[in-house]
């Protein structure tokens, strides 16, 4: 603020050191004096812009640091962002290979369902293949990932339809399969 203040008052003093050498030249006088105030006022002016050149180059300066240490906390936020996007796709995986081998586990637990009530002489309706149990719990995976988001809603809409039957994820389901299995719960 005080340089703006203090260039007015050089660009006043040089208007009138100016008009005053017109008048001298016209006059006839000599003009070495007031010439040598106008090239000192003109250098006053001129430390004011460099000045001001100055502070702008630094500003600027200052900003490019700024934004380039803002690009670095970026990047390293980012990189955290990819490093729990690694560790959360090996949880996942590691999580559908366990389901994997929990299915295989289930298939066989109602093949040894299935023999038992054959030796008892019953019948129970339990999947015979891999793919009866796959695509039993397939269609529960299908709801759970439905909740996801609205996008993979929509995309898994005509999924959605199949699963009312025993298929579908609800305080109820395992009830549902212990019934298939022919075993009594608690409340019978």
């Amino acid at each position: 603020m005080e340089e703006v203040k203090e260039r007015e008052r050089l660009e006043s003093h040089l208007d009138k050191l100016r008009g005053t050498r017109g008048k001298k030249l016209l006059d006839g006088k000599s003009t070495k004096a007031v010439t040598t105030a106008i090239k000192d006022t003109v250098e006053g002016l001129d430390e004011i812009d460099d000045a001001a050149r100055e502070f702008e180059r630094r500003e600027q300066s200052y900003a490019r640091e700024r934004r380039a240490l803002e690009r670095s906390n970026v990047q390293a936020e980012l990189q955290v962002v990819r490093e729990q996007i690694v560790t959360a796709t090996k949880t996942a995986h590691d999580a559908v290979t366990e389901l994997v081998e929990k299915l295989r586990l289930i298939f066989d637990l109602y093949q040894s369902a299935r023999m038992k009530a054959v030796v008892l002489g019953d019948k129970i309706d339990v999947p015979t293949t891999e793919f009866e149990v796959v695509s039993r719990f397939g269609f529960r995976l299908a709801r759970v990932l439905s909740t996801i988001s609205e996008r993979s809603r929509n995309r898994l809409g005509p999924v959605q339809w199949s699963l009312h039957g025993y298929y579908s994820i609800d305080e109820k389901w395992a009830e549902r399969e212990m019934k298939i299995l022919g075993i009594k719960g608690d409340d019978q």
